[in-house]
């Protein structure tokens, strides 16, 4: 019975997921309409950090030693990815819409595939080169229709960037 029990909070926590994550779109894209785009990431970052500190100490799932090991590279992980990635997101919801940062967002598996095999020296298959298209293809479609005029001519805009950078 306990299995059942976990198997379907897994379920609920996965269905959370894309609810909160869909959701920081449109509520970001208000916020920076209240606040600067850096003092939003600062307090989401922020925000996020103390709650993750609660969650582990309730957990208590601390290990001191790897933390005091390792501070320095969870610090710049930290402030240039989670960090760096809320700032550029709230700075970017104040040139374009929600939908348009959604779907700029929603490209990134494709351009991290495409960086590892830049830069990390991954091997390109036809099988990552027709995954990566397809995803893009997808994803770009599926918000399209629902675009205003203008929000779909920035989007052919920046698909033909995207293509012939």
């Amino acid at each position: 019975m306990e299995n059942n029990n976990k198997a379907n909070s897994m379920y609920v926590l996965m269905l959370a997921v894309p609810l909160f994550w869909g959701g920081s779109f449109s509520t970001a894209e208000h916020v920076v309409t209240e606040i600067p785009p850096l003092v939003a990431a600062t307090l989401r970052f922020g925000i996020a950090g103390i709650i993750l500190m609660m969650y582990v100490s309730i957990k208590s799932e601390w290990d001191i030693g790897a933390l005091k090991k390792r501070w320095k590279g969870l610090l710049l992980v930290s402030l240039t990815s989670i960090f760096g990635y809320n700032a550029l997101f709230f700075f970017g919801l104040t040139y374009t819409s929600a939908i348009n940062g959604s779907l700029i967002i929603a490209t990134m598996p494709v351009f991290v595939a495409l960086g590892a095999i830049l830069f990390l020296k991954e091997t390109w298959s036809s099988k990552i080169g027709v995954s990566c298209l397809k995803y893009a293809t997808i994803k770009i479609g599926q918000g399209y229709k629902s675009l205003t005029p203008v929000m779909q001519k920035t989007l052919k805009r920046y698909v033909f960037i995207e293509n012939w950078i």
